[in-house]
């Protein structure tokens, strides 16, 4: 009669763990969606020299196939971002079949794998107003117009992608297609599509106007959808691969998989386009986010403890949200995660060490002092209803908080004040985590030896971040511009070695060493009054468990 109890909690925790890691995701792919906004897209001619090189040699990747399949170069266009999240046009390169029924319109994939660079669409245009399309990866169908038949036929090659798409059109009838190789008519007919997109947005709830009339502001509905459609993509993308196992990837197709990375990282805006006004749908998230993680802690622990832990990460965050403020970071907002937390996200726009590391510090240490001020606020007036335990989570959170691992704050302390190639930020990563399992252990915790133990096994993945940090550094030879460091970042991922990292990890890493290799680099006076900063950040602590003794 007592098995089935623990059974039943092996079960559930790692459901309860795989639920919260998907909804952080969904709400953290929403946010990239509620912190931009949608513009009117429009098609134009643009010239070749307009095309950067990697962006060139990635379009033309397919030129060969395209031909051999009987198709013709007629255009290269220049196409507007509808989502103020990318940063300069987007270019395309159209063909036309040489039978008159069918464009291909190359593009540039944003998550590229090796020999999956590109997405090739091929396109009919119907009498009936429709267009049918058959393409090659199924981001079309994260963003796309109703009146769009789409079928996706993961990564195939231009021929099996043509072969299919004729069979398509069998179906329809020839009579039921409008069709022609002239450029005017074909620009047309894509600039025409490219500006339905934002009106269709609105019908269907996903955007709403705003005051300024090129701006359209994504609503939780929206947000939301488009969440959920991104992770799908990403989940089919994974399961079919690329075109060709990475591990057997040539180092061709590696390189141009660096180029097809480096174009990547580099049309994502550094500061998106906000829409005007009161952003109410992303204040919605926020609430609901707090909501949903509040009740959570009350079904696993009491109210309560909920309330005392949704309080203490509310002061917590709310620390580092108004530290970014004054520091001049640019769209700040705080997101919770159910049971785990919640996170402050800012954008940097140029900040010292020293206004970094007060950002860090806002976090942990306010909640500390506060600990020490009850605790002595108790020995004068006596026991206080709820103050031992909401002391109990001030201490806890925020001392946790406090470790050298990133992505606590301590760790994000630690990166502020060593280079970015620093062997020293390995070797503290992995002897915080082989301290707190060896804490858990002496103390019966089986938190921190859980704690412990995920840093420890996250540490192969840390040498390997290590290892692109020092070849990036040999790469830059002092530059220290983030093309540059984009540029070398992208060529580390052309090795072997590398090869099985997906382009979202890629790209997320390459924008991170962005960041750490661009910023401000910590002098010696800098060094010396942050590891001051950090050590009486730990002051608070030592205080608040001698009063707590006495």
């Amino acid at each position: 009669m007592t098995t089935a109890p623990h059974a039943w909690t092996l079960i559930a925790w790692p459901i309860a763990v795989f639920v919260l890691f998907r909804a952080s995701q969904y709400v953290l792919t929403a946010r990239t969606y509620l912190t931009c906004a949608a513009r009117s897209m429009e098609v134009e001619l643009a010239q070749s020299t307009d095309v950067g090189a990697e962006e060139r040699a990635v379009l033309e990747s397919v030129d060969p196939a395209l031909q051999e399949a009987g198709f013709r170069f007629l255009f290269t266009g220049r196409l507007t971002p509808f989502l103020t999240y990318y940063d300069g046009p987007t270019f395309i390169r159209v063909f036309v079949s040489e039978r008159g029924l069918v464009r291909a319109v190359v593009r540039r994939r944003e998550l590229p794998e090796a020999g999956s660079v590109v997405t090739v669409q091929l396109e009919s245009s119907l009498i009936n107003g429709r267009t049918l399309v058959t393409s090659n990866f199924p981001s079309e169908d994260v963003i796309t117009l109703p009146t769009t038949d789409i079928e996706v036929v993961a990564n195939a090659d231009v021929g099996a992608l043509d072969r299919r798409h004729l069979e398509r059109l069998e179906v329809c009838g020839a009579d039921a297609v409008t069709a022609s190789t002239d450029l005017d008519w074909t620009l047309g007919e894509l600039d025409r599509a490219a500006k339905a997109l934002r009106p269709a947005f609105r019908d269907m709830g996903y955007t709403r106007p705003t005051a300024d009339p090129a701006l359209d502001g994504f609503t939780v509905k929206g947000a939301f959808a488009l969440a959920h459609a991104s992770m799908q993509m990403l989940a089919r993308q994974k399961k079919t691969g690329g075109a060709a196992p990475a591990e057997a990837a040539s180092d061709e197709a590696l390189k141009l998989r660096a180029a097809a990375d480096t174009c990547a990282v580099q049309h994502i805006a550094t500061h998106p386009v906000l829409a005007p006004g009161s952003n109410m749908a992303l204040w919605a998230v926020m609430a609901a986010t707090a909501a949903v993680s509040f009740a959570g802690m009350s079904i696993l622990w009491s109210l309560t403890a909920a309330a005392v832990t949704l309080f203490v990460v509310a002061i917590h965050e709310g620390g580092h949200a108004l530290a970014m403020r004054f520091a001049g970071y640019r769209d700040v907002n705080v997101f919770f995660v159910p049971m785990v937390g919640a996170l402050t996200i800012g954008r940097d726009t140029g900040a010292s060490v020293r206004a970094r590391l007060s950002v860090i510090f806002a976090g942990p240490v306010p909640g500390l002092w506060l600990a020490v001020l009850l605790l002595w606020l108790q020995k004068d007036v006596g026991q206080i209803p709820g103050l031992r335990a909401f002391v109990i989570g001030l201490l806890a959170i925020n001392a946790l908080n406090l470790l050298p691992i990133t992505p606590f704050d301590g760790g994000r302390a630690l990166e502020a004040l060593t280079k970015p190639d620093s062997v020293l930020r390995l070797g503290i990563h992995g002897a915080s985590g082989v301290g707190l399992f060896a804490l858990g252990v002496k103390i019966s915790s089986t938190f921190l030896m859980i704690l412990g133990a995920l840093w420890i096994v996250g540490l192969a993945r840390q040498i390997a971040v290590y290892r692109i940090r020092r070849q990036v550094r040999a790469e830059l030879a002092g530059l220290t511009d983030a093309g540059s460091v984009v540029r070398a970042a992208c060529a580390a991922f052309a090795a072997p070695a590398y090869s099985k990292w997906r382009g979202a990890t890629r790209i997320a890493t390459v924008r991170l060493l962005v960041q750490q290799f661009s910023q401000v680099q910590a002098t010696i006076g800098d060094r010396v009054k942050g590891v001051f900063a950090y050590v009486s950040a730990w002051v608070p602590v030592l205080l608040a468990l001698l009063l707590w003794k006495r």
